[in-house]
């Protein structure tokens, strides 16, 4: 049975774990708190606005930034979805004006503890106050988590949003000053709830320069993954967000000499581009993306690359 290790146990953690098991793997759920889903506790002031009822097409516009990008995930979960798992599992939900969604009871602990009943019954292990310090990395795959206590976990899969630890390390390379400038100051003085989260802007390094340039200068295998978001050859030309930086942007287009040289780097590269062809002429063999997104992730692997 493959075992998986799910870091986190927020609302989006609690959801992975028992979609896992319901595809019959075995199931850790790890939490560095004392109890699972805390902010779920104070959404709506307490009562939990678990999601909105409206029509899907209707809630994207809706999501701060590029909601687009989460059109393939709301499809494959829907609103309803989640009503419904609630509903199922004992929890009777409202819907308010606006079309906001709140559970009958107005008590945000009540989602709490139908989530932890659900959990329970698809047989998922949580452990609470178990906070995960690295990740274990084996051969360019993950097979397991450090907990803060030094124990070594293994798995055959990790689910988790953010994690290489006070001791992993990112760098960012941005050509464009203007938009090194701007990401810098963010990744100094921007501060959110969760001090982790917080703690991981500030050790992500900032390099101004092009990556033709700043590749050769690091050393072989100095990564474990080299990421490209280069801005996209054919523009997304609703993209209201991106228009005002379109000018200030770098467009010179990734070549295959620059993935190359993070291959040297890092036995995994990602690019992302919206043209499948683009990607597979950069040598990307396995493309990953969602049904109803026109983003596209290029995988290519060191050993692919060599040949």
């Amino acid at each position: 049975m493959t075992r998986v290790i799910v870091v986190g146990a927020g609302a989006a953690g609690i959801l992975a774990a028992i979609k896992a098991a319901e595809n019959g793997a075995r199931v850790l759920l790890l939490e560095k708190m004392a109890m699972p889903g805390r902010k779920l506790m104070i959404t709506g002031k307490g009562r939990c606005n678990i999601t909105n009822a409206c029509d899907m097409r209707d809630m994207i516009p809706m999501i701060p930034g590029n909601g687009k990008f989460l059109f393939g995930a709301f499809h494959t979960f829907t609103n309803r979805d989640i009503m419904e798992l609630l509903e199922e599992n004992g929890l009777p939900v409202k819907v308010e004006r606006g079309g906001r969604v709140f559970p009958r009871s107005d008590r945000a602990l009540d989602v709490v503890d139908t989530l932890k009943k659900i959990l329970r019954k698809k047989k998922v292990e949580l452990r609470t106050n178990t906070r995960v310090r690295n990740l274990v990395l084996e051969g360019g795959r993950v097979t397991g988590v450090v907990t803060g206590d030094g124990r070594t976990l293994a798995a055959d899969a990790v689910v988790a949003s953010f994690l290489v630890g006070p001791e992993g390390k990112v760098v960012g390379l941005e050509a464009s000053p203007v938009l090194y400038w701007a990401v810098s100051q963010g990744l100094k003085t921007y501060a959110i709830d969760d001090p982790d989260i917080t703690a991981s802007l500030r050790r992500i390094q900032p390099r101004l320069g092009k990556a033709e340039e700043l590749l050769p200068t690091f050393p072989a295998d100095s990564f474990d993954v080299v990421y490209f978001d280069p801005m996209f050859r054919k523009p997304v030309g609703n993209s209201a967000s991106m228009q005002p930086l379109r000018p200030a942007s770098y467009h010179k287009p990734l070549d295959p000499s620059m993935i190359r040289e993070a291959l040297r780097l890092a036995p995994r590269v990602v690019v992302k581009e919206r043209d499948e062809d683009l990607l597979r002429s950069l040598g990307a063999r396995e493309i990953q993306g969602g049904k109803y997104s026109k983003l596209r992730y290029g995988i290519i692997r060191r050993e692919e690359g060599d040949q």
